[in-house]
């Protein structure tokens, strides 16, 4: 049973009747990011005592999974405890509160007293944050834009998470130099969120360590976890790691991501890295089949993106002849799931009746 219902949102404390009176006021808002973050918390106040997340659908489309609230609530303290937060520290929620980073940023700020600072889930997250941040949580490309746009406000944010997917190496490298405690997270709905950090700043490391409470294992060269704290069952995923001991591993990339050209496998999400680090523009790599190579890789770039020129862009990094995309795919719009990922499915399907455009 959740305790007393009592949060502190954007430096106002709300308790019982007062809470209930914003709840049934926000939950009418015609802004749809508030009225999901106010949806969230009506479901976390009411009687039952499970909760229904959803996955964010970046292999196939989306599932519902039953977790009790008392999963979510050991979830948040151990998240608590890791990055030392306190009663008033404030927690910039700055995702989409239809997910599961975002709800978990909810129920730390109930559990640990912490003040919630809610904003609109922009891809430009800082831009008009202006005071000292305790904790956040973003995704790779909210950082970039950070980068790009406003990166003294970076050391705004005294510990920040990055998670949802890969973080490009340049740009981790990049955030090295600031004084903010960074970490990249590994983690998923099915595991409520991280299980395992890798170190960016102040210290820089390239593999990840598992949070207290998570052992792993690999099975067919792909991550296996097991956690003592609030998951009932080991969760087998589609990620290869290379395993360095059962409480550290380098992640490599999904299984469903691999391209084998020409017999040389290789992966998606380190390529698409890579290229993220040059590319500041939408793109995705995909692959179509080709009589010599079996599967041929091709960038996939929006068409009103085409006066550009790639070709030179692309040799401002150092990419082996396997990795080099082979063609130039020009498409309406990268499909996307509705975590803002790259819908793999959707996309292999839409490029295949498309003019490609040779290297």
């Amino acid at each position: 049973m959740i305790q007393k219902q009592n949060i502190t949102i954007n430096g106002i404390n709300y308790q019982d009747t007062d809470l209930t009176n914003l709840i049934n006021k926000k939950i009418k808002s015609k802004k749809l990011w508030e009225k999901n973050i106010f949806n969230f918390l009506n479901q976390w106040f009411n009687n039952y005592e499970s909760i229904t997340l959803k996955t964010s659908g970046s292999t196939g489309k989306p599932k519902e999974i039953v977790f009790s609230k008392n999963q979510l609530i050991l979830s948040a303290k151990t998240s608590i405890q890791l990055f030392n937060l306190h009663k008033e520290s404030t927690a910039l929620l700055c995702l989409p509160a239809e997910y599961v980073a975002a709800k978990l940023m909810i129920v730390r700020a109930i559990i640990g007293q912490l003040n919630l600072i809610i904003i609109p889930p922009d891809s430009n997250p800082l831009k008009n944050i202006n005071t000292a941040i305790d904790f956040a949580a973003m995704v790779p490309l909210q950082v970039i834009n950070s980068l790009n746009n406003q990166p003294l406000k970076i050391n705004l944010i005294k510990k920040l998470i990055i998670g949802g997917q890969k973080l490009p190496e340049e740009i981790a490298i990049k955030l090295s130099q600031f004084k903010t405690n960074i970490w990249e997270t590994y983690g998923m709905t099915e595991t409520l969120t991280h299980v395992a950090l890798r170190e960016i700043s102040p210290s820089f490391s390239s593999t990840f360590i598992a949070i207290p409470g998570n052992t792993f294992q690999t099975y067919n060269n792909c991550l296996t976890i097991n956690n003592s704290v609030f998951l009932t069952e080991e969760i087998k995923t589609n990620d290869i790691v290379n395993l360095i001991s059962n409480n550290e591993f380098k992640y490599i990339g999904r299984i469903d991501n691999i391209i084998n050209s020409g017999g040389i496998k290789i992966s998606i999400d380190e390529l698409e890295s890579k290229l993220m680090s040059v590319l500041t523009i939408p793109f995705a790599i995909s692959s179509i089949t080709d009589q010599k190579l079996g599967d041929k890789i091709v960038l996939v770039i929006e068409k009103s993106k085409k006066e550009l020129n790639i070709k030179n862009i692309i040799k401002k990094i150092k990419l082996t002849k396997f990795e080099t995309p082979k063609e130039i795919v020009l498409i309406d719009k990268i499909p996307l799931t509705p975590s803002n990922k790259t819908d793999r499915k959707a996309l292999k399907k839409a490029i295949e009746n498309i003019h490609q455009e040779p290297f």
